[in-house]
């Protein structure tokens, strides 16, 4: 009877770790190169779902290689980025349930998005001269204040407060 017991006991802990180890999620994984087939570490790969536009997002390590897991099974938009690359875009990537996809990248090299370029220009300290400046100078008229009011204001500020009101 306890051998009973105990046969019982162990089929319903199998059947238990059986079903509930299944996933109802999708993965997919993979590397990233660039089309020297040198490593692209930290490029961010996002999975963008067709229907709904909810965004997985993901980063390369060292190796160049990425996983992400737990997804709702969908058709997916793949999107990856990297500085100094040009942006990849692969459409209707099919993710199903329990069926990790393997997807390698290979990124060209590409011009800096917009806005992303340092630019020079004239310092911003003004360190030849003690005058004020006169972007100063046209704030303080509009106010309708002075120099002078400005440093007042700067060592008391109830002062400023009041002649404002």
């Amino acid at each position: 009877m306890v051998c009973a017991a105990a046969i019982t006991l162990c089929v319903h802990v199998s059947l238990f770790a059986i079903v509930f180890c299944q996933s109802a999620n999708a993965s997919f994984s993979g590397r990233v190169n660039d089309t020297a087939r040198a490593v692209a570490g930290c490029a961010k790969i996002a999975a963008v779902s067709a229907g709904t536009n909810l965004r997985y997002e993901t980063r390369t390590n060292g190796s160049g290689e990425y996983t992400q897991v737990n997804i709702f099974p969908a058709i997916y938009r793949m999107e990856v980025e990297k500085a100094g690359f040009k942006k990849l875009i692969k459409p209707d990537v099919l993710l199903q349930i329990q069926g990790p996809v393997l997807i390698d990248f290979a990124l060209a090299l590409g011009p800096f998005p917009e806005g992303s370029a340092a630019e020079a220009g004239a310092p911003l300290i003004n360190t030849e001269s003690g005058t004020v400046s006169t972007v100063v100078d046209s704030a303080l008229a509009a106010w309708g204040a002075a120099e002078t009011e400005l440093i007042l204001s700067m060592s008391f500020p109830d002062e400023l407060k009041r002649r404002i009101n």
